[in-house]
């Protein structure tokens, strides 16, 4: 519900919707669909002339875990020397407004890496995926390195295009205990995905606890199919 209906004014609803009315195509056999279009058209355009509409913020993503006060601040501190320089274009203004988005870009940027090598301090090498690469391949990497693998994922999520060895596994047959060799139904699979994919997942799993801690489904199908908008994972 994205309207205010509490103390509604319904008498005003009512009548900018008799006076509507008058408009809409008459019904017969075969004009259902039309009619009922037209119908809630209306029902829609008198809502939104009448009735103040919720706050939105429900319907925005929430920010990643890694986000705190000092990274808002940053923010707030960069829009406002846009609006200065959008204001006052002066060669000074343009200075400091390129100078705090350095600082700000920098801080976002340390502030993800901060949450990946969280991440990484959890898992522990295993049998890697097809690409042969372990954990601790990532986990020794300096944060130029860190954040180019970031990079790739935040491009993976906006156009969609995954790395095929990402989509590939290796599926090892582990014999049950005390069963036949000779059965199939003896063994159960193991599958070996790569670590750059179970990174990702790991990723997006933290955004998505924390996206469902406070929406419901229902939002967050608003968010992709209203808003359009893309969920990052840094």
């Amino acid at each position: 519900m994205k309207y205010k209906l509490n103390n509604a004014d319904w008498d005003t609803f009512n009548n900018v919707i008799a006076s509507k009315i008058s408009s809409l195509p008459i019904i017969t056999q075969g004009t259902e669909t039309i009619c009922s279009n037209a119908f809630t058209e209306v029902l829609i355009q008198a809502a939104n002339e009448v009735f103040p509409k919720k706050s939105s913020s429900k319907n925005t993503i929430p920010s990643p875990p890694w986000w705190d006060s000092e990274c808002t601040e940053a923010i707030r501190k960069r829009k406002n020397a846009e609006k200065q320089y959008n204001l006052h274009s002066t060669l000074e203004n343009f200075d400091i407004f390129c100078n705090i988005s350095r600082t700000t870009r920098k801080l976002l940027r340390d502030k993800k890496l901060t949450e990946l090598k969280g991440v990484l301090t959890k898992v522990k090498d295993s049998a890697p995926g097809e690409d042969g690469i372990p954990y601790s391949f990532l986990s020794h990497l300096d944060s130029t390195s860190l954040s180019y693998f970031l990079d790739i994922i935040n491009s993976i999520m906006i156009s969609g295009h995954i790395p095929a060895l990402w989509k590939t596994q290796n599926i090892i047959p582990i014999l049950k205990p005390d069963k036949t060799p000779s059965d199939i139904a003896s063994y159960r699979p193991l599958a070996l995905s790569s670590v750059l994919l179970k990174l990702s997942e790991h990723l997006i799993k933290n955004i998505w606890n924390g996206i469902l801690k406070v929406t419901t489904i229902y939002q967050i199908v608003n968010m992709a199919l209203e808003e359009g908008n893309v969920l990052l994972i840094v």
